[in-house]
């Protein structure tokens, strides 16, 4: 007697129309359908049990499917009226179902007809009825979407969904698309709200000294505000307090003479009876000697000077020049180019002629800054070569010894020019410094 096959395959296949549905264990599986027995793939016997004592083709079925999945079977071939045949071998059986000329319709169902769709058949004698044990996978529903990741400018919100009505099983497929969908939300344009750039650098002081005060600025542009958002918060300016160091007192001079004497009809000697003098804490911008007829044959002269308010606390120190020859009998002023008056940096307060014999000095006082930290500007000058009248003193009423505004004298000496008939005087002026601002 020929036996007859029909093939119930749990592969997972397009070809796969219909579904059988034992429960249990056994769960659902597909029918691939009526098949011509192929060689060598279902080499393994699971149940064999006569259809005429189990009574149902299904029964027989769904036991075999729950046998065929513990033991890792992945399809059912149903043949020879009692047998139920496995196979693992999914690629094979994958080539098998797909060539059309092993489609046969030649199986039958439980009342031995021929099987129609969604019947429970066995295969005649050379056919299998194949079912199979997978599952595909199927999508569940969407889920709700998510938040949305911006709250303006454009954002995305994300929804999903699972395979798992059914999950695939038992070498079913996955399910085919996208678990995650995303889409556009909250689109509208951003409000951006103002935020300070840089404050500016401070601008100048209103005062050089004493208290002044400067103002620097800032904008509201890192961002300016745009589309409904906020400006910016507190003030667009700054002001500060500046150069709060004290002023120096304005310089407050005045005129000042010796005494008018006699010339001695130019004896050197004779300017050692007018004393150059400044009060305490004022010192010497100028100085010139002056020269007036007093009779017929007779002159006298005298200094005049300018006295200023020293701009700083100053102490008083008394110097002398060494004793240098005046040329003898009255003296000559060309023997002053041996002597130096100078008070460095500080400020000259006091000068006068010392006669010792016949040799001169100068005694004079310096006015020395209390406060170190105070600096001082100084600039040299002269006051231009002119004759010396052979030693005349009176010739040196041509030179005037004079410091600019807030200078004081420090230093001077009698230069002759190299021929020996020209002196003039070289000198030095300084001022001292503002203190150094302090904000």
């Amino acid at each position: 007697m020929m036996i007859k096959f029909a093939l119930l395959t749990f592969f997972v296949s397009s070809s796969f129309a219909d579904t059988l549905d034992c429960g249990g264990s056994a769960g659902s599986v597909k029918i691939a359908g009526c098949y011509k027995k192929p060689a060598g793939l279902f080499n393994k016997i699971l149940i064999r049990r006569p259809i005429y004592q189990e009574g149902s083709i299904k029964n027989l079925a769904c036991d075999c499917i729950a046998k065929a999945k513990k033991e890792g079977s992945k399809a059912i071939a149903l043949g020879d009226y009692e047998e139920c045949r496995g196979t693992t071998d999914t690629a094979k059986l994958s080539s098998f179902l797909k060539d059309n000329s092993q489609v046969s319709n030649k199986c039958f169902n439980a009342n031995y007809q021929s099987c129609t769709k969604g019947s429970h058949c066995m295969g005649e004698a050379g056919i299998v009825y194949i079912y199979s044990t997978a599952v595909d996978g199927g999508w569940g529903d969407w889920s709700s979407y998510g938040g949305c990741s911006k709250t303006c400018g454009g954002g995305k919100k994300i929804r999903t969904r699972k395979c798992d009505r059914p999950k695939p099983q038992n070498g079913g497929a996955n399910c085919v698309g996208i678990s995650s969908q995303a889409t556009s939300c909250n689109t509208k344009t951003c409000a951006v709200n103002g935020n300070w750039g840089r404050w500016s650098s401070y601008g100048g002081c209103s005062k050089t000294c004493g208290g002044g005060s400067r103002t620097r600025t800032r904008r509201c542009d890192s961002p300016k505000p745009q589309n409904g958002g906020a400006s910016c918060k507190g003030s667009s300016t700054q002001s500060g307090r500046c150069n709060i160091q004290k002023c120096l007192p304005n310089e407050a001079c005045t005129w000042a003479y010796t005494n008018w004497n006699d010339d001695g009809k130019g004896g050197a000697v004779y300017l050692d009876r007018h004393d150059v003098r400044c009060n305490n804490g004022q010192y010497i911008k100028y100085m010139k000697l002056e020269r007036k007829k007093a009779g017929w044959f007779n002159y006298q002269i005298r200094y005049k000077y300018i006295c200023c308010q020293n701009m700083a606390s100053c102490s008083s120190v008394t110097h002398s020049t060494l004793d240098t020859y005046n040329g003898g009998f009255q003296g000559n002023a060309v023997y002053f180019d041996r002597q130096t008056v100078s008070c460095g940096r500080n400020a000259l307060q006091r000068v006068k002629l010392v006669r010792h014999g016949n040799n001169i000095r100068y005694d004079f006082t310096c006015c020395k800054k209390t406060d170190s930290t105070l600096t001082t500007s100084c600039y040299a000058s002269n006051t231009g070569f002119n004759d010396d009248g052979r030693g005349n003193a009176a010739y040196l009423d041509r030179h005037a010894i004079s410091c600019s505004n807030n200078y004081y004298l420090t230093y001077f000496h009698l230069k002759r020019n190299s021929a020996h008939n020209k002196y003039r005087y070289d000198y030095q002026c300084c001022k001292i410094n503002p203190p150094s601002p302090r904000n």
